[in-house]
């Protein structure tokens, strides 16, 4: 089942006071939201959580060569 179509997920979604501190990106208050705390746990977002903060190669690539130029030198 993808996340989207998660029956929890949704339910979340739908609430006011759960997008309300979503958009306020108030932290405390969504930790204080027990369902929210329980989706946290989920496998899916596990997954998620395991790849948005593993870098990719390119993103590293990236990051070694910023403000060169395509000699790879400095300018």
């Amino acid at each position: 089942m993808s996340l989207q179509q998660n029956p929890k997920m949704r339910e979340l979604l739908k609430a006011p006071d759960f997008m309300k501190a979503v958009s306020a990106g108030d932290i405390t208050a969504l930790m204080a939201n027990p369902k929210f705390v329980e989706l946290l746990n989920n496998p899916d977002i596990k997954e998620i959580q395991k790849k948005s903060s593993t870098p990719n190669r390119e993103c590293l690539k990236l990051k070694k060569n910023h403000g060169r130029n395509k000699n790879g030198n400095a300018p």
